[in-house]
């Protein structure tokens, strides 16, 4: 029976994961990374998986140390399968197992190669989207294909709900696939790198609203960053709040200035952009936690942060910490 080796840290992978391991395939070890605050998607649940199937769980720091290379020797792995993992593989772990290293793209290459598939897809307005299984090279998501799994991009997708897709095309691909790879009866199928396009790398700090786009262009951004990631942020009064939901508004019958908050209605409330209305619905205050919009915001506010009001606050805060000082130096003396 063919050996596999599975390296992943994410929920994904871990869905995969279980979806291998249902027809007891010869998974002769896991590798997944120590906990890590940046990564979104991060999955905690491989100890008790791997436990529960007696298969050795590592945890480590980075996928090329030279240990981890030694010990993938050692292990003498026929398949590498990379669902999931926030680093460049080098060249020398590509090539220790035997029949190959397999990753996983949430594009159908060779489009929308690179990082933040998922948001970026959203943000381009994308109709359909695909799992592809691939076999990792050095080069940037442009090895031979296995197979894609194609599913439909919906008009009001979310990174929570296009992730969900993810997951089942992933666990498709594996039921019609796995076989014929351990049987070596797969396909390969070059990309054509000419029709190939790339996607940047995107920080949270990307996700902050500016509000004089219009209403659909922000609704997009609030969805293609909401769960598992960091999400679109503005702020209010002084304070940082992500949009957890929003929803178009067709009315048109309020106007006010960009970012004002302009009415409250039984479930929202609405917000004016550089073009259109925005119904903010549900809201993260940082420090504080979920509200209802409606609990929280009052009209007659803006959104964002006025630059003016901000020196103003910080000269006030400076003048009342030279207070502070005079005093406890008269104190003292």
């Amino acid at each position: 029976m063919k050996k596999i080796v599975f390296i992943s840290h994410n929920i994904f992978g871990y869905e995969c994961l279980k979806e291998i391991l249902k027809n007891d395939r010869n998974v002769i070890a896991v590798i997944t990374r120590k906990y890590q605050p940046n990564i979104s998607d991060y999955c905690d649940q491989y100890n008790p998986l791997c436990n529960k199937h007696k298969i050795p769980l590592y945890e480590i720091d980075d996928i090329n140390d030279t240990r981890i290379k030694a010990k993938l020797k050692e292990l003498v792995p026929d398949f590498i399968f990379v669902f999931g993992w926030s680093q460049i593989i080098d060249k020398e772990v590509l090539g220790i197992p035997k029949s190959g290293c397999l990753g996983t793209h949430p594009s159908i290459l060779p489009k929308n190669r690179g990082s933040a598939a998922i948001p970026w897809q959203i943000l381009n307005n994308e109709k359909i989207s695909a799992v592809t299984l691939f076999y990792l090279e050095e080069g940037l998501d442009s090895g031979d294909i296995v197979a894609q799994e194609i599913f439909e991009v919906d008009g009001d997708e979310t990174a929570e709900s296009f992730y969900q897709k993810v997951i089942e095309a992933g666990k498709k691909s594996i039921q019609k696939n796995l076989h014929l790879l351990l049987k070596g009866e797969a396909k390969r199928t070059p990309q054509n790198h000419l029709l190939a396009t790339y996607l940047g790398r995107r920080t949270p700090e990307d996700g902050i609203i500016n509000w004089s786009l219009d209403n659909e262009h922000i609704y997009r951004l609030i969805r293609a960053v909401c769960k598992p990631y960091p999400g679109a942020y503005t702020y209010y009064n002084y304070k940082k709040i992500i949009i957890l939901e929003a929803e178009l508004s067709r009315q048109t019958n309020y106007c006010g200035t960009i970012g004002s908050i302009l009415e409250k209605l039984d479930d929202g409330v609405l917000v004016q952009t550089g073009r259109g209305l925005l119904k903010i619905k549900r809201i993260y205050v940082e420090g504080e936690g979920d509200f209802k919009a409606t609990d929280y915001l009052k009209i007659r506010r803006k959104f964002g942060m006025n630059c003016e009001d901000e020196i103003m606050c910080l000269r006030e805060e400076i003048g009342n910490l030279k207070k502070e000082v005079e005093e406890l130096r008269k104190k003292q003396s």
